[in-house]
């Protein structure tokens, strides 16, 4: 029965969504700019069926977790349910569909957090950082405001994209918590950057998958204390187009990419194979200052400040 519900849910998601989708693609014609906000991802039935059902139902519809998890949504949210770290919030009362004990509640919310683990942009909301619901609402906000390109000096006090130099890593040793790999290509273009702007494409394949991710990033000036960074997801064919315009001065990035969560937190680990072979970087957009929190077994050393470490520098030949 669960799984028959959850593959007629998938499908009845799919067809809602797709027709907002379309909506906003007509008003985006007409010269109206839209966002669509989905309360909910067609990830989520994953969580609520063992993993071969899951993969047995994307066969029956003749889908792809890839395009499905990475294509589909630009930007993907998660609120850590109240039973964690708010537990004085979670109520049965207030809810006449809530069934979950506070246990079962967590359980649940750490499955379905990891059906979206190595998802691009997946920012993770927890109750640590917050003192109540409208600042977690505040959070979903400046995460779409950032996925957009735009992001305020008010946002940077609070979240801040950090980078760590992991030190004795091997990349092939069992790690600690669930993750996902990637095979990961950078490539910077000359013809497109001007005046100071940067542009790079970019193709991301999970290992053992056929399906790939592709963007184009394009880094503006910081313009009334707002960096702008712009992106949009490109088909496989206008990747290789691209790749033409390659900035001979630079060099193609190829690392290795472990997507994982801990502690409510969503870290990108790169193995870099060319250039600077060997060489290992964390990344994560983190609310904290100090390295509370971080992945306790990694040797980390910060680098946020060091320019040396960007991947602009890295690609120079």
């Amino acid at each position: 029965m669960a799984y028959s519900f959850q593959k007629d849910l998938l499908t009845v998601m799919l067809s809602m969504e797709n027709t907002y989708m379309n909506l906003a693609k007509l008003s985006a014609e007409s010269g109206k700019k839209a966002v669509v906000i989905c309360d909910r991802g067609v990830m989520d039935p994953s969580a609520y069926i063992p993993r071969d059902e899951w993969l047995q139902s994307l066969t029956e519809l003749n889908l792809n977790e890839t395009d499905l998890r990475d294509n589909r949504y630009d930007v993907v949210v998660h609120l850590v349910t109240a039973a964690k770290g708010a537990s004085q919030f979670y109520s049965l009362e207030n809810n006449d569909t809530r069934t979950e004990g506070l246990e079962l509640a967590i359980e649940l919310d750490e499955k379905v957090m990891n059906a979206w683990n190595g998802h691009a942009t997946l920012t993770v909301i927890d109750n640590e950082s917050v003192e109540n619901f409208h600042q977690k609402c505040d959070k979903v906000v400046q995460a779409v405001m950032n996925r957009l390109g735009i992001v305020s000096e008010e946002t940077k006090k609070t979240v801040v994209k950090r980078k760590f130099l992991v030190k004795n890593f091997n990349w092939d040793a069992e790690f600690k918590v669930p993750s996902r790999d990637f095979h990961v290509e950078h490539v910077y273009l000359s013809k497109l950057s001007h005046d100071g702007i940067q542009v790079r494409i970019r193709k991301r394949q999970e290992f053992h998958t056929k399906g790939s991710y592709s963007n184009l990033t394009m880094r503006h000036r910081t313009i009334d204390g707002q960096r702008v960074e712009t992106r949009r997801n490109l088909q496989p064919r206008e990747f290789e187009l691209l790749k033409i315009n390659m900035d001979q001065t630079r060099v193609p990035i190829l690392k290795k990419r472990r997507c994982f969560l801990y502690n409510e937190k969503y870290y990108q680990l790169d193995y870099f194979m060319r250039p600077k072979d060997g060489l290992v970087l964390l990344e994560a957009y983190l609310d904290f200052q100090g390295m509370k929190g971080l992945p306790d077994w990694l040797e980390l050393t910060e680098v946020t400040d060091d320019k040396s470490y960007s991947m602009f520098e890295l690609s120079k030949k």
